[in-house]
């Protein structure tokens, strides 16, 4: 399959890069580079040429995707670090190894949303049938599970952080635990990231499609047109309303932005011809939303990149130093210079 690699803005603006077949196949530097790492990785190649060094090697999916996540989330050297020992007495303390397991949880969390997201990317991009569609409807949804787990870590890891009782039920979403933030003078700066439009209007729509693995779930569907061939995800019928709601909390941007496409239908029409029967459906925007159908690969890779945004924001607010550890990350558990971490960025797609 061919593309256009071009930084024409009005070709850009008119067909964004997809890379889907029969579509235009338009893209900037930066897609058609993201994309060559995608083809890499789906080959199970993980190697990285940087300027100063040799190839780095990683030798499994697993490493390059942690340090993936690390790069995507430059906080993470701080909790990381926060949760390492300083001296011998420290390994000693149990504190220390409950706070290192909920630290690399959230990096790990992240890590596999990002290569769920991959395995989405590279199915919805090759031969379709309905093992396929399935496959990346199972994808898609561990992508927002592990996504979301990261934001729950997050919080459970901040109530140990401050020394605060924290229920299984508490989360950033609540009002009730931000609330409890704020009264603290300590995590104020905390509660008033989780406060922010960004972070909340991303956690409802993160929370409104992961809570259809409780219910009614997204069903894949192969689209056919004239123009194009895909797998799209319908949204259960019971969750419609509540989902286009969370879309208008995004002012300003478009449903079809995020890869949703609404399809109206008005009252059922019998029409009687000749002694037989014809039913039609009207549709237009004048009629009810009685379906939504979400692009899998668009929706995902806006939503990664805005869940990582959100999580980084919280994150920066928290203030690692009261885990009393040793506060960076060693020089054994890095994995490169700055150009490692732009070929990271740049092949691992994920521009935040």
């Amino acid at each position: 399959m061919d593309a256009l690699v071009t930084g024409s803005r009005d070709l850009l603006r008119r067909a964004p890069g997809l890379i889907l077949e029969g579509t235009p196949n338009i893209l900037s530097a930066q897609e058609a580079a993201s994309l060559g790492g995608l083809f890499l990785r789906s080959r199970g190649e993980y190697s990285q040429t940087p300027r100063k060094r040799g190839i780095i090697d990683w030798k499994s999916g697993e490493d390059f995707y942690q340090a993936l996540a690390i790069t995507l989330l430059p906080s993470s050297r701080l909790w990381l670090g926060a949760t390492l020992p300083r001296n011998a007495r420290d390994i000693y303390d149990h504190a220390f190894d409950v706070h290192a397991a909920l630290a690399q949880s959230i990096t790990s969390q992240v890590a596999r949303a990002l290569r769920a997201r991959d395995h989405v990317q590279i199915q919805r991009r090759g031969e379709l049938s309905s093992d396929t569609a399935l496959e990346i409807a199972s994808r898609f949804d561990y992508a927002l599970i592990c996504l979301h787990g990261a934001f729950d870590t997050l919080a459970e890891l901040c109530a140990e952080v401050y020394g605060q009782t924290k229920r299984r039920t508490d989360s950033w979403q609540r009002a009730e635990w931000v609330k409890k933030l704020g009264r603290n003078p300590a995590t104020q700066s905390v509660a008033a990231a989780a406060d922010c439009q960004e972070v909340r209007r991303t956690l409802r729509l993160l929370g409104e499609l992961r809570n259809t693995v409780h219910g009614p779930t997204l069903q894949p569907r192969i689209n056919t047109t004239a123009r194009e061939r895909r797998v799209l995800l319908l949204v259960p019928p019971t969750r419609i309303s509540a989902f286009r709601d969370t879309l208008l909390s995004w002012s300003g941007v478009p449903e079809t932005w995020w890869g949703a496409r609404y399809h109206h239908r008005g009252p059922i029409e019998f029409h009687e011809d000749l002694g037989s029967y014809t039913v039609s459906y009207p549709s237009g925007s004048e009629y009810p939303v009685v379906e939504i159908s979400i692009d899998p690969g668009i929706c995902l890779e806006r939503l990664l990149v805005f869940g990582l945004e959100a999580l980084e924001q919280l994150a920066s607010s928290i203030d690692w130093s009261q885990l009393g550890g040793l506060g960076f990350l060693p020089l054994s558990r890095r994995f490169g210079d700055s150009s490692v971490e732009e070929r990271l960025r740049l092949l691992g797609g994920v521009f935040l």
